[in-house]
C-alpha cells in the first residue's frame, strides 16, 4: 500500500499501514454472540448435536482459550500485543503461531462454537458467519503489512502455516 507523498498517511520507513479494525476482535465477537443469543430468544430455531453439546463445546472452548492466551503470552515475550496500532519487532512464529497465522482469531473461533454448543443454540453460529467474513478481511490488510514489513521472512511463514488451521 503506496500512499501518495503529502498526503498525510505515508507510512514510516515505506511500509505498509497495519490495518485498523473496528473493535478488538474478543469484543466484536463477543457481540456477535449475544447478537445470537438474542435472535434465539426471541425466535428458538431448534439445538445443536445432543447429548454431545457438553464435552465437545467444552473442549472447544478449552482449546480456543489455550490458542488465545498461548498468542498473548508469546506476542508479551517479544513485547508486543494484539493492537493493530502497535508495529512488531519481529515476525511472530514461535509458540502458536507455529500452527496458525492467526491464533487469537482461531481460538476466540473456537471458543465461541463451543459457547453455542454448551448454551444449546444455533443463532451464534448464523451469528459468527458476518463475523469470520469481517476478520478475514482483516487479516488480509494484516497480512499485506506483514508483507510490506517483513518481506521474503513473511513469504516463507506464510507458505508454511495455514491462516486459519
Amino acid at each position: 500500500m503506496t500512499e501518495q507523498p503529502g498526503s498525510g498517511h505515508e507510512p514510516e520507513h515505506g511500509r505498509a499501514e497495519p490495518g485498523e479494525i473496528l473493535a478488538p476482535s474478543p469484543m466484536l465477537a463477543l457481540i456477535a454472540f449475544v447478537v445470537g443469543i438474542g435472535l434465539d430468544r426471541i425466535a428458538h430455531i431448534g439445538t445443536v448435536i445432543q447429548p454431545w453439546n457438553l464435552p465437545i463445546g467444552g473442549l472447544l472452548v478449552i482449546v480456543g482459550v489455550a490458542l488465545f492466551v498461548g498468542a498473548i503470552l508469546a506476542m508479551r515475550r517479544i513485547e508486543t500485543t494484539p493492537a493493530h496500532d502497535d508495529e512488531s519487532p519481529e515476525l511472530l512464529t514461535e509458540g502458536v503461531f507455529r500452527y496458525s497465522r492467526n491464533p487469537i482469531y482461531l481460538g476466540q473461533s473456537l471458543a465461541y462454537v463451543g459457547a453455542s454448543l454448551l448454551f444449546d443454540t444455533l443463532w451464534p453460529l448464523v451469528t459468527l458467519v458476518p463475523l469470520l467474513w469481517y476478520l478475514d478481511r482483516v487479516i488480509e490488510r494484516e497480512e499485506a503489512y506483514l508483507e510490506a514489513t517483513f518481506g521474503n521472512e513473511f513469504h516463507q511463514y506464510h507458505d508454511s502455516v495455514r491462516r486459519w488451521l
